[in-house]
């Protein structure tokens, strides 16, 4: 079933940089389940960290991509990381990119990039993580007073979305705001900041790994 056409979708304005980065981890090991992160940047800063606690128990791939829940590239993107690969797991989310789409694009979207996600990752377990909290760059101590706002507004979006099809919730939101003394640049983290919330990822992937 192909993917529906949003009216955001139709608007696509994109960022001055865009980017995709994918990785699987001990791709020629079989022997293990597989699992998939979907994010941003963030999914970048605590995958490897991941992979790391999870050896020996389950191979870990990542789909990191600047493109937005609004933008129909990332449902290309999905599916390439579904070709060749089945997940025993998802853990997935994107929504600290796409800023020039309005929170009702974002709630729009959501459920045409979820019932994609769902038909291909088939039986797979899903766990949603919500999106970090977004600070000011030379203030660290402070939330964007802009744009954290809109990631609380999306973060509600999704999880309303979500609760209403039994995906299990992991609040990164929750877990990080706590800790904007491990904060670098207002939006990412230090190695410590990504091992917690590794730690947290890796918990709800192994509730659900067989």
């Amino acid at each position: 079933m192909k993917a529906e056409s949003t009216k955001s979708e139709q608007n696509v304005k994109r960022e001055k940089i865009e980017w995709c980065d994918m990785r699987w981890f001990n791709a020629d090991d079989n022997s293990l389940p597989r699992v998939l992160l979907i994010g941003d940047s963030i999914v970048v800063g605590y995958s490897t960290k991941v992979q790391e606690q999870l050896d020996g128990t389950a191979n870990v791939a990542r789909l990191a991509t600047s493109k937005c829940i609004c933008d129909k590239a990332l449902i290309k993107e999905l599916d390439y990381a579904f070709w060749d690969y089945k997940y025993e797991v998802v853990h997935f989310n994107n929504g600290l990119h796409g800023w020039s789409f309005t929170e009702e694009d974002y709630a729009d979207s959501f459920p045409v990039f979820f019932d994609h996600l769902k038909q291909l990752a088939k039986d797979a377990a899903l766990i949603w993580g919500s999106s970090t909290p977004l600070r000011y760059r030379d203030n660290r101590e402070q939330l964007d007073a802009e744009r954290n706002p809109r990631v609380l507004a999306r973060n509600r979006i999704a999880q309303q979305f979500l609760s209403e099809h039994n995906v299990i919730i992991n609040d990164l939101y929750g877990l990080m705001v706590e800790h904007p003394e491990l904060c670098t640049d207002g939006a990412h983290f230090n190695s410590d900041g990504y091992t917690i919330m590794a730690n947290a990822v890796c918990k709800h992937i192994l509730s659900q790994c067989q």
